[in-house]
């Protein structure tokens, strides 16, 4: 750089920081130039420096912002300009954009002050274009940026506004997606140290706020006092280590923002699409969000808050958040595409981040009055949700699902939450600096504050106290506790997400690093997306320094200059301080118990387990039920091994087949799938495959050793059934859907009699039973309080009372009788039952009876006789029609000669059949398991004599699925009797 360039830049920089604004700049006659910015050494020229510059500003290009620079040794220097470098008045020549401070200028003295500035940086600008230090700094933000409504036009013509405004500005750059946590926080805390909690807090950051206003008045700055901010304040006292921390911390609370905002924003788009989604499955059986709905106000307890389920992250490469993709799965099938904790985040990145780089964020800004209708509509709809709901809440009764707590060891959540939510010191000085009257500013403050503190009042007393179920269902975001299909909610949420999205490109603009901190967000939204946690970390350390330390540190040096520095001041505000770090380290602690929860699911998890197991069972059969006992508890692990199951299928109570030959006998067989093959399957005709139809069976072992148990899983699907107008043959449609799924449907009863195979006996009678009970079973029957099902359906709890049931067994009895020479057996066949079909006398247990007492009970109220020498058979068969049920077989004998009494409402007809008559029929069974050709023996019959009466006539006896078959045919195959090869119960 020549020595007269040196010259005028250290004239110029000396003059500028003498603070003269309207001083003429030292700039020499024969300085020119030939190109823009070019001033060379031995280069002179007769015209004035006002016309070169001009002539600079005119040849610049009116988008144009780079400017080159030619050094002495013949090398260029481009700079780039993001942006102007002031705020140029519409009266300069070349002016692109006019500011809004110079439209105000009413005078012409005004815009000769301006455009001399103007003058000023650009001459700045170029006179050291390698360095920059005398370069307008990027992040130099106008004032406007903090009045969040647009109360520009309520200034008056000197660009002051008045009391009104200020407050306003206050209260909506304060209120903000803290609102949506604040029921959370506060059940945190409990109703009444929650409440105090929030005005104590909110006259805190007060107090530390009016120190902020009040910590410029009276120094010597470098910076006009009523243009000075915090960090100027901290650079004054502590130099650029002051300064940097203040903007450090500043940044971060930013940084917390972005990532709330992403979380939430994710979330909104997640659910306003589902509803769109699922407006357009008019065959959706199933809306997932509503799964747990209290039916009641329409509010719905997530499950993973009942379960006290514990949250973290999970940085795997395994994370089966992002993709769960299966080789029968499409990967472009919508639940794939459309994960709340894998693609909606990054997806929204796509769509966001154009909206990051805008070059001004001034089109943004016109959306900011969207904060004040964002804030009244969720204080409306609160209201209107609490009056809906009525006063819930109860003090005494801990087992009540009012139970409100008045206070908890929990609390530091809360007050970290306040933290952020009371957290404007950084720009308080900002927003006061238009201030008409300034000596309003502790007035008005003062009301900013307390509004803001009665919105976070309502929003969180209202929505607690009219909580119609127990009060840790209540999420961080308390939208979450209404399903989609809630309009109002749904209305939230799109609008929500509208006013984030404007909102975060000038966040972004603030921070001014896109890209990093957007990818920060989008991890943030997949791995952590939990919105109470994140505003009460970054809360909680801004606030320590920003809230706490800072206000109270400058205040003390302040009273220290001034001499006027006293015990008491280092008392009381040192405990601001003390307040606001044990408030940061409690954060740490708010969780003990759920992180003992955290650490014994690490020490159970599934592969532990395995790890555990592998070497100490011998027996297979003990492994298998120790997976099952272990997949019963844990939802989590279960859920983690769905998509390796097997699965079965009941559609509409009908088990899917298929019927394969044993024996020369057409015999139905289970088909089955893949779990994700099925839930494919029934995705391409509108059907969900969810936690609400699903049941876990039973646990199929490894095939080898190394392998993985597979959980065997039973889908229960009901159809939707056409309106009988519609012309839509219902079962036609039924058939189709078991065709295209490889089988065929087959009547519940006729299934289970006549499988060979046990075990798919069983399966079927699990399914439809526990299918039953937890479709009837939804209320708790001793406070009405809501019962969450484990997603094995083994058990539920109730969600008040915490009491634990389990799927319902009705015990039966069933017995075969015979005369004590054993040649004959008691068979009956029941009122309606089929003709020519007889069977054994079966009936449920009384309270406090026996099975044994039972048997006997039921032979003597359905044919009215007394049977004797009851002994037990050592077998049993579950049976789901109509009930759950458990049936036990038993022997007895009866006096032949007796007579019999016959229950008309039960029994059609009792007879004695001798063993051939009887070993007959279960040939005629074996090979007719169906009894198709039962019409033909009665047509015969008939056609031998027309007087033929089937009533009495034994042909069939229950197909072999039945435990009759088994309890008859054991009979005629021992002679000899069946109590010496029974196993006696000695009762």
């Amino acid at each position: 750089m020549s020595n007269l360039r040196k010259t005028v830049t250290h004239n110029n920089r000396r003059r500028l920081d003498s603070g003269n604004s309207s001083a003429d700049i030292l700039i020499p006659r024969n300085l020119s130039n030939t190109n823009v910015g070019n001033f060379n050494e031995g280069y002179a020229a007769s015209l004035p420096a006002e016309t070169n510059i001009n002539r600079s500003m005119n040849s610049n290009g009116e988008r144009d912002r780079r400017i080159s620079f030619t050094m002495n040794d013949n090398q260029t220097v481009q700079v780039s300009r993001d942006r102007l470098p002031y705020h140029n008045p519409p009266s300069m020549p070349a002016s692109r954009t006019a500011s809004v401070v110079s439209l105000r200028s009413s005078t012409e003295q005004e815009r000769r002050d301006h455009h001399n500035m103007a003058i000023r940086y650009r001459l700045f600008s170029r006179l050291d274009p390698g360095g920059s230090r005398l370069l307008m700094p990027d992040h130099v933000l106008p004032d406007q940026f903090f009045s969040i409504l647009p109360f520009d036009d309520f200034r008056d013509e000197e660009g002051k506004q008045g009391s009104i405004v200020t407050i306003f500005s206050i209260w909506n750059t304060m209120m903000g997606t803290s609102l949506l946590a604040m029921p959370w926080a506060l059940s945190q805390a409990g109703l009444v140290l929650g409440t105090f909690l929030i005005l104590f807090m909110a006259g805190i950051a007060l107090y530390t706020a009016y120190r902020i206003v009040q910590s410029p008045n009276d120094l010597i700055m470098p910076v006009d006092s009523a243009k000075a901010e915090v960090s100027d304040v901290c650079r004054y006292f502590w130099g650029k280590k002051g300064e940097y921390t203040s903007a450090f911390f500043s940044i971060i609370t930013l940084l917390g923002g972005v990532l709330v905002y992403w979380v939430l924003m994710s979330n909104f788009l997640y659910y306003t699409v589902n509803v769109f989604h699922d407006a357009l499955q008019p065959n959706s059986t199933i809306i997932p969000s509503m799964a747990n709905k209290t039916f009641k106000c329409d509010v719905y307890c997530p499950m993973e808050l009942m379960n006290e389920k514990v949250s973290y992250p999970d940085f795997s490469f395994n994370n089966d958040r992002l993709f769960k993709v299966s080789e029968n799965e499409s990967f472009l099938s919508y639940d794939n595409l459309w994960t709340l904790q894998g693609t909606v985040p990054i997806i929204l990145f796509f769509l966001v981040f154009p909206l990051m780089n805008f070059k001004s964020p001034t089109f943004f800004t016109k959306f900011n009055m969207l904060g004040t209708i964002s804030v009244l509509y969720l204080i409306t709809f609160t209201v209107m949700k609490a009056f809906e709901c009525g006063l819930n809440i109860d003090f005494s009764n801990i087992s009540s699902p009012n139970y409100a707590p008045l206070w908890r060891l929990r609390f530091p959540a809360l007050t970290g939450t306040l933290a952020l939510s009371y957290f404007i010191h950084n720009a308080i000085l900002t927003i006061l600096r238009n201030q008409k009257n300034p000596e309003n500013n502790a007035r008005d403050l003062s009301i900013g504050y307390s509004l803001s503190a009665f919105c976070y009042l309502i929003i969180g007393t209202m929505f607690y106290v009219a909580f119609p179920t127990y009060r840790s269902c209540i999420s961080d975001n308390f939208l979450n506790n209404f399903g989609t299909g809630d309009v109002m909610s749904a209305t939230a949420r799109l609008f929500l997400l509208f006013q984030m999205i404007t909102v975060l490109p000038l966040l972004m603009y603030f921070i001014r690093s896109q890209f990093y901190y957007a990818v920060s967000a989008v991890l943030t939204a997949i791995f952590y997306p939990h919105v109470g946690s994140i505003l009460r970390y970054i809360g909680a350390m801004s606030g320590l320094v920003y809230i706490f330390a800072l206000p109270c540190a400058i205040h003390l040096k302040r009273l220290q200059l001034r001499g006027e520095l006293k015990t008491w001041h280092l008392v009381v505000h040192g405990t601001i301080v003390i307040l606001g770090f044990f408030n940061l380290v409690a954060q740490l602690f708010v969780f003990q118990d759920k992180m003992k929860i955290f650490q014994k699911h690490l020490l159970t998890s599934y592969d532990a387990f395995k790890k555990t197991y592998s070497t100490s069972i011998k027996s297979q059969y003990v492994g298998k039920i120790q997976v099952l006992n272990y997949w019963s508890r844990s939802c989590s692990e279960l859920e983690r091994m769905y998509s390796q199951g097997k699965v079965i299928v009941l559609l509409d109570k009908q088990p899917l087949i298929k019927k394969v030959k044993i024996n020369d006998t057409i015999v139905p067989e289970l088909v089955k799938f893949d779990f994700n093959e099925i839930k494919q399957k029934f995705k391409e005709y509108g059907l969900e495959v969810g936690k609400e139809n699903t049941v876990l069976l039973d646990v199929i072992p490894p095939e080898k050793e190394g392998c993985d148990y597979k959980p065997l899983i039973g889908v229960s699907m009901s159809l939707i059934r056409p309106d009988p107008d519609s012309g839509i043959d219902f079962q036609e449609v039924k058939r189709t859907l078991a065709a295209d799924l490889g089988g065929e449907c087959l009547g519940l009863r006729m299934c289970i009699l006549t499988m060979k195979c046990e075990e798919e006996r069983n399966y079927v009678a699990k399914l439809q039973s526990t299918m039953k009970w937890h479709r009837t079973f939804r209320l708790c029957p001793y406070c009405g309080g809501v019962l969450i099902k484990k997603l094995s359906k083994a058990s539920c709890t109730c969600s008040n009372c915490h009491k634990t049931f389990y799927p319902t067994i009705s015990p039966v009895s069933m017995t075969i009788i015979s005369d004590p020479s054993n040649e004959y057996c008691l068979l009956v066949r029941h009122l309606n039952g089929v003709k020519g079909v007889f069977t054994v006398i079966a009936g449920f247990a009384n309270p406090g009876e026996t099975l044994k007492e039972c048997a006997k009970r039921e032979v003597a109220e359905e044919v009215g006789v007394e049977c004797h020498s009851i002994v037990s058979i050592d077998s049993s068969q579950p049976w789901p029609i109509p009930d759950n049920s458990l049936i036990s077989p038993f022997y007895g004998v009866v006096d032949k000669n007796a007579k019999f009494d016959i229950a008309q409402n039960e029994i059609e007809c009792a007879k004695w059949f001798s063993r051939n008559q009887v070993l007959e029929a279960i040939k005629r069974t074996d090979n007719d398991p169906y009894l198709k050709k039962l019409p033909l023996i009665i047509e015969k019959e008939l056609q031998k004599n027309e007087k033929f009466d089937i009533k009495n006539k034994l042909y069939y006896i229950p197909p072999p699925g039945a435990l009759a078959y088994n309890l008859i045919k054991m009979w005629a195959e021992n002679p000899k009797g069946l109590i010496n090869t029974a196993k006696k119960i000695s009762f």
